[in-house]
């Protein structure tokens, strides 16, 4: 091994030892080179893929290592964490293939060194723009070196941006992403993109976060989910469009109904009407299997909330189902609970796959009586509340679903 390579063989005590002695009969090492760098690539994708995974992988042994250096697959993550060593070994190794860019930072450079370090890191990548496959930014605004690089370069094989400007500015950052492939994942907070780009049809996955100007008007978001019919994940949270409230005919505006086949999570969190109503009327999604929708307003708005939930909530073992007089809130969560009786919780806990709620409800019966019929003997219910003439109404509701249930008062004015 050449001292240049910068790679030892790492020490995992018995069993990597075990695993070398024995590499000859290990049956992995039978496999097609073609299927082991697959297994090998999914591997190092459930980590966080750095370059300490990379490492670990190279260490099982000989094998292995001389598969993974002569792979440029493994080879195309830049990240300005590694330092100059990994990045020139990453060009070398990979240099023609795409590549991931991982941009970490602060809110201001702490000395002269690390930005000589960022300058030197932008300056490698302004060649290779044309193969970045995906950007994951992390820093704050002060980066220059790094700004410029993204604002100067063409991305045209860029899916995947990721780009989280902390802490969050007033005017978002402007990220002018130019011509190309179509993205796949676009997660912003704190930055926006020309939202008219031609790169946003045909989106898996989408985050919005903390954008209160030059943010997507709802009918700019609906054409863009109209352009998605691969969309899995939809993610808006603290998002505001003042548009929508200065022009009164935006408002009014009626929008079709957009249905996503393959949505499967929606996650929608204070994001204020009207823009929570239209957002809520226009979406339909048939394969949903987690919702969390904090808050909508209103009976009929909380029926569309429910018929959007349906999947979700009868896939949900158990329901915590919770309203308050003086508040008028009833909220749904798919939460593990036991019986106060029982001398233990149970051993398994529940993944919250359902998590709404509907506020200015002032009898929860009709909406209970929408979840009554999404419910059958195999679900657990806990119900609670803070008037006897609704619990006495929902045990009714309850009791003709067969669901295994319990109704009760709050348990800080329970007696």
């Amino acid at each position: 091994m050449r001292q240049s390579d910068g790679w030892k063989y790492w020490p995992f005590g018995k069993t990597t030892l075990s695993l070398r002695k024995h590499e000859s009969t290990f049956c992995i090492q039978g496999l097609p080179m073609e299927l082991l760098i697959e297994v090998l690539l999914m591997a190092r994708n459930d980590t966080l893929g750095n370059t300490k995974d990379l490492q670990r992988l190279a260490s099982v042994c000989k094998y292995w290592r001389e598969v993974i250096l002569k792979t440029p697959q493994f080879w195309r993550i830049m990240d300005t964490r590694d330092g100059r060593d990994a990045w020139s070994r990453v060009l070398r190794r990979n240099f023609k293939g795409p590549l991931d860019v991982r941009i970490f930072g602060f809110d201001h450079v702490a000395n002269w060194a690390d930005a000589n370090r960022l300058r030197e890191f932008a300056n490698l990548l302004k060649p290779e723009s044309k193969r970045i496959r995906s950007i994951e930014y992390q820093a704050g605004l002060s980066l220059g070196y790094i700004q410029s690089f993204l604002d100067g370069n063409p991305f045209p094989l860029l899916s995947d941006v990721k780009v989280l400007v902390s802490p969050a500015p007033q005017t978002p950052y402007f990220f002018n992403v130019g011509d190309g492939v179509p993205f796949q994942h676009l997660h912003l907070s704190g930055a926006v993109i020309p939202w008219d780009s031609p790169r946003l049809s045909g989106l898996e996955t989408i985050t919005l976060w903390g954008i209160h100007q030059n943010a997507p008007t709802v009918s700019a978001l609906h054409h863009i989910l109209s352009l998605a019919p691969r969309l899995r994940r939809l993610s808006l949270f603290s998002w505001t469009n003042t548009t929508d409230f200065d022009d009164p005919s935006s408002v009014n505006e009626e929008l079709p109904t957009i249905t996503l086949p393959l949505l499967s999570s929606l996650v929608i969190r204070s994001v204020c009407d009207p823009t929570n109503s239209r957002l809520l009327s226009m979406l339909e999604a048939p394969m949903l299997k987690e919702i969390r929708w904090l808050s909508v307003g209103g009976l009929d708005s909380g029926s569309t909330l429910l018929r959007l939930s349906k999947g979700c909530i009868q896939a949900a073992p158990e329901l915590a189902i919770h309203w308050t007089q003086w508040g008028g809130r009833l909220v749904i969560r798919s939460e593990s609970w036991f019986d106060s009786r029982s001398s233990k919780p149970p051993l398994s806990e529940i993944g919250k796959t359902v998590d709404i709620e509907i506020d200015g409800i002032a009898d929860p019966s009709p909406l209970m009586g929408t979840v009554g019929k999404l419910l059958c003997p195999s679900h657990k219910v806990r119900f609670t509340a803070s008037s006897e003439r609704v619990m006495t109404s929902v045990t009714d509701i309850l009791s003709g679903s067969g669901a295994n249930f319990s109704v009760r008062l709050p348990e800080f004015i329970r007696y």
